[in-house]
């Protein structure tokens, strides 16, 4: 499978967004000027700039914007993101979800700077419980998503180093914010949460393979900081705990083309499991922790729960028979799993 990674790009009404996001912003019970001002950068400048680039028709030469700009719209993001109730704050996060896939914004977000990423999936990943804040926590997952287009920002956001401005570590961010989500009562919530594993997996995955491949499997460069077994345990274990869970729906026949991907386009049982599989695949292939993760699929058992979803019953009536799913869990179940 490819190692690219899965985006979100879709493009959202913006005067919606703006007509539903900016009132909010009135209602915070925060010092007025610091409220308008905040509320200013992102109607007058992040707003028309995302307008231009990525409206219809989209203008990729756009002008990226200067420095200064940049640091207007992460302080006055991060002053909102603070301030708002999590039901209110998906449409800052869908803003930057959209703002990174522009190589000169997630370059500068990728700085010691800007670490605006961060800070908005610290908001989510303390939601993941709260009703009210389910878009808040699809569109995190999604931003999280797309952090992985760009290499430094997706290092950023897998640190295990504390950020300047203090708070917890960014890869525990990640991870309070992936666990819960991977087993989220929403559908959508868990599509965009498999996506974002198979993301973390498959970054994971390069710097092995292309190890293997310069003949020194089983090593890493020495600039190159490979997650820990305990954490990598961790994402395995929620992992075939969130596969276990996707059980008899209707399954589609239709694939979506995504880059070097396909994928089933409507969510069924059969879509989680084609992502998670993979991720969990790529989580586990040339990784130096095999035997730590393995340990645990034993207990868990990973393999009969792969196994289970191959028959009539665990996934949609027949099991899964589309090919590209059950050629993959099969080669999983039948060879890396013990």
């Amino acid at each position: 499978m490819s190692l690219d990674p899965i985006v979100f790009a879709q493009v959202p009404n913006f005067d919606s967004l703006s007509g539903k996001f900016l009132p909010s912003i009135d209602r915070l019970q925060v010092p007025t000027p610091v409220k308008d001002s905040a509320k200013l950068v992102v109607s007058s400048q992040m707003i028309p700039f995302l307008q231009k680039r990525f409206g219809s028709p989209p203008t990729p030469d756009t002008p990226a914007p200067a420095e200064n700009l940049l640091r207007a719209w992460t302080a006055a993001s991060i002053t909102l993101i603070t301030a708002l109730p999590a039901k209110d704050a998906f449409p800052l996060t869908d803003l930057w979800r959209l703002a990174i896939l522009d190589t000169s914004i997630s370059t500068a977000c990728s700085l010691p700077s800007h670490i605006i990423v961060p800070h908005l999936l610290r908001k989510a990943s303390i939601s993941t419980s709260d009703e009210s804040a389910r878009n808040l926590v699809l569109t995190a997952l999604r931003l999280a998503s797309n952090s992985f287009a760009h290499p430094a920002l997706a290092r950023q956001i897998l640190s295990t180093t504390a950020l300047p401005s203090g708070g917890p570590r960014p890869r525990d961010v990640l991870t309070e914010l992936l666990v819960p989500s991977l087993l989220h009562e929403s559908s959508s919530v868990r599509q965009a949460a498999a996506s974002l594993a198979f993301n973390i997996s498959s970054f994971l995955q390069k710097p092995l393979m292309d190890a293997l491949r310069k003949g020194n499997s089983g090593q890493l460069p020495e600039n190159v900081e490979h997650a820990d077994g305990d954490w990598e345990v961790e994402l395995a274990s929620a992992l075939v705990e969130s596969l276990g869970r996707e059980e008899n729906e209707d399954v589609g026949e239709s694939y979506i083309n995504s880059g070097r991907h396909s994928f089933i386009t409507n969510w069924t049982p059969v879509f989680a499991v084609h992502r998670l599989v993979a991720a969990l695949g790529f989580l586990m292939h040339l990784s130096p922790h095999l035997e730590q993760i393995t340990s645990l699929l034993e207990v868990l058992p990973a393999k009969s729960v792969l196994e289970g979803k191959l028959a009539p019953g665990g996934c949609g009536e027949k099991g899964i028979t589309l090919p590209h799913a059950k050629k993959l869990v099969q080669e999983l179940a039948e060879h890396m799993l013990p």
